[in-house]
């Protein structure tokens, strides 16, 4: 599954994203600041970034700079 088509993320904003494994976050535009449930290592994507999520659990993701859609 694919998370918020052209979904904008304002500065900041933080966003939940429960039963994460499987879903994929591309970057279109901006910085995300993006962690997972069970993970040690946090990851900043940028615009063209696609990372799918290998985790069960709350992944979050954060838009570092505005607005950055994902």
């Amino acid at each position: 599954r694919r998370i918020g088509a052209r979904r904008g993320q304002a500065r900041d904003e933080a966003r939940r994203i429960e039963s994460a494994r499987g879903t994929v976050v591309t970057v279109l535009t901006g910085h995300l600041w993006l962690t997972q449930e069970g993970d040690d290592l946090d990851r900043v994507l940028g615009a063209g970034d696609e990372y799918a999520l290998d985790r069960e659990g709350v992944a979050v993701i954060q838009a570092l700079d505005a607005p950055a859609l994902v």
